[in-house]
């Protein structure tokens, strides 16, 4: 179960389909919705693909700042 803290919120799974990429979509949703989350909220945190040059340049031109890797692994029974 995850827990929620009223202090932060993540921006994840960001996607631009490739017939639409080069236009700015992702760079602007991306900033719009951090400059809302962070109305209310004291920070905002977002996971990327680290193998993405492109994307993780975007999210540091918007204000981002790497701070640490993580890791996901799934358990199955």
């Amino acid at each position: 179960m995850p827990v929620f803290h009223t202090y932060t919120e993540r921006v994840s799974f960001v996607y631009t389909a490739p017939a639409k990429r080069g236009n700015g979509y992702a760079r602007s949703l991306v900033a719009e919705l951090s400059r809302r989350l962070l109305e209310t909220k004291s920070f905002c945190t977002l996971y990327t693909d680290l193998t993405n040059p492109t994307s993780n340049k975007i999210y540091q031109e918007v204000g981002y700042r790497p701070i640490m890797e993580s890791s996901w692994i799934r358990l199955a029974r």
